[in-house]
């Protein structure tokens, strides 16, 4: 008997341990995303410059509309077949480790491309080195947000993706500027500048193989093993699933505000560098100041999603972010441009972070990566969708100023506000419940638990609040006085007779009739000192004059001694 206790007690500390090291290696991975976050920000900072590589290898505009349309078309199929592969090779760390490594190679393919045959081959033989390029980087991202989303609890989850983005923005305004002012000084030859740009990129993903190399392999993170995945969750399934979730209004939402984007997304460049001929430098700084408004506004997006929800973040932002592109037709000043990338930033960086958020809360963990994926997938396609009504934008459409491309920033603006005002009112947020994380907040949950014992008690006003204490001690007896039957809801309070009876009349129940003495205090809810002056005799109310109600704590403060009748 002892020895079977003694090895149930070891193996509960076995168990304990085991646990404990556990969490250190999840705390330890987390604080390493952050460094894997500024790496592939360094990397999206370099890959946000394939418009530009393609302009410099002489792409026009429609080239650069349709390979955008190519590109995202190509990896919105490629992401339907990934969760699969990603299942096969990994969903922690082995499989981070491998698909960083087929990214560095990506990026070593097009360095070498670049640098030796941009001037004998198309543009959409570039495009297709582009899709090649871009694919590995898509499967990681969505590999490691899986792998991430497990180890966050979710109480911090919206302030740790808003300082994660924080970090991520920072790193990629600095390295967006950096490369920005390599190319400006290659002008002459952008051949160098560019690979330069490239290059920089294969340090950044090979930072991140060897950081994902260095990670603690959580295998059951959350409790979700690999053999309890949904190897058979589909397409079908996962649009099924969604509209049983009434999830599918949030999904058109993103997917159809995805589309809009994409139809001015890659004419940006073309705008600045073809028509306004700005300089490689000046173009950095425009968009790097929508960079840099998201540093200084996912942190607060973050702290006010965890309190009230992420669709209250999206109801906001989505009422400014379809003005943005309309604001590029009054004025073509690069301080005018910059203001309004900077409230674009601001904006962009909680709808970034709560769509990404509310996806990470609701996603099943056992479906989380088809989650993820299918999400990206649809995403892709969408903005294929989008590239594809680009093209024929171009060819046909109304000049403003004699651009074409401003006219498009017209439609994308109208169409964004359509969707917003359409579709955002109609979202619901079944992840808004938010975890106690203060003390303030654990005494409120505290309070809401020892409310409903009230609720069994007699009440002269249904709803409001006791005024404990202190009416025993008087020295005057007060008169009995027999009060009308008050109904107690046995789910709620009800402040008027009418909604007790509506209530009953809809439920088929009878209230049982119930007496009280009306004057005796201690039992009873009064809201203010006029009221419980109904139910006492003039003595008794004039001893209460002499104890004022405490507004917010509800209970009477005694001054002096009480008047005897």
């Amino acid at each position: 008997m002892t020895s079977a206790l003694k090895s149930e007690v070891s193996s509960l500390q076995q168990a304990e341990a085991s646990s404990a090291t556990e969490a250190d290696n999840a705390r330890g991975n987390l604080a390493k995303f952050h460094g894997e976050g500024a790496a592939a920000a360094v990397e999206e900072a370099a890959a946000n410059y394939q418009s530009p590589s393609m302009i410099a290898i002489g792409a026009d505009s429609q080239n650069v509309s349709i390979l955008a349309l190519l590109v995202n078309l190509l990896l919105s199929v490629a992401c339907l077949k990934a969760p699969r592969f990603i299942e096969k090779i990994g969903l922690t760390k082995n499989g981070a480790v491998l698909l960083s490594l087929f990214n560095c190679f990506s990026w070593v393919l097009l360095f070498i491309f670049f640098l030796f045959f941009s001037h004998t081959v198309s543009p959409y033989v570039f495009g297709l080195l582009w899709l090649i390029n871009l694919a590995p980087g898509v499967l990681l991202s969505v590999q490691r947000d899986n792998w991430m989303s497990s180890l966050i609890p979710g109480n911090f989850m919206g302030r740790y993706l808003g300082k994660r983005l924080a970090i991520k923005s920072t790193l990629y305004l600095a390295s967006f500027c950096f490369l920005g002012i390599l190319l400006d000084r290659s002008i002459q030859d952008s051949t160098v500048g560019f690979s330069l740009v490239f290059s920089t990129a294969i340090l950044a993903t090979f930072f991140n193989f060897i950081l994902f190399a260095t990670m603690k392999d959580t295998r059951h993170a959350k409790g979700v093993r690999p053999e309890d995945m949904s190897p058979g969750f589909g397409v079908k399934n996962f649009f099924s699933e969604v509209r049983q979730r009434k999830l599918s209004r949030f999904v058109a939402f993103t997917s159809l505000f995805s589309m809009t984007v994409s139809l001015c997304g890659p004419l940006y460049a073309v705008f600045i560098l073809s028509e306004l001929r700005f300089s490689y430098l000046l173009f950095t700084v425009i968009l790097a100041t929508e960079y840099l408004a998201k540093i200084i506004s996912t942190p607060f997006w973050g702290r006010i999603a965890d309190r009230y929800g992420n669709i209250h973040v999206l109801n906001i932002v989505s009422k400014v972010i379809p003005f943005v592109p309309i604001c590029w037709l009054f004025w073509q000043a690069p301080g005018y441009l910059i203001f309004i990338q900077a409230i674009s930033g601001l904006c962009w960086g909680g709808y970034d972070l709560c769509t990404q958020n509310y996806l990470f809360k609701l996603a099943p963990p056992e479906k989380k990566l088809r989650y993820i994926m299918y999400s990206k997938s649809l995403t892709l396609f969408s903005m294929a969708i989008g590239g594809v009504i680009s093209v024929f934008l171009l060819k046909g459409v109304f000049s403003i100023g004699g651009s074409q491309v401003l006219s498009i920033f017209l439609i994308s603006g109208l169409l964004r506000g359509a969707i917003a005002w359409y579709l955002v009112p109609r979202l619901v947020d079944f992840a808004v419940r938010p975890e106690p994380d203060t003390e303030r907040q654990i005494a409120r949950d505290e309070l809401r638990v020892k409310i409903p014992a009230y609720r069994s008690a007699a009440y002269y006003r249904p709803g409001l609040w006791p005024h404990p204490g202190g009416v025993q001690e008087r020295s005057f007896e007060p008169e009995p006085v027999k009060a009308a039957p008050i109904p107690v809801s046995a789910t709620g309070i009800f402040r008027r007779r009418e909604a007790w009876t509506d209530y009953l009349s809809e439920m088929a129940l009878v209230p049982a009739p119930r007496t009280i003495d009306a004057p005796v205090i201690y039992p009873g809810l009064y809201h203010r000192t006029a009221a419980m002056r109904e139910y006492v005799p003039a003595a008794a109310a004039k001893s209460s004059a002499a104890r004022p109600v405490r507004r917010y704590s509800g209970q009477y403060k005694p001054q002096r001694k009480p008047v005897a009748a």
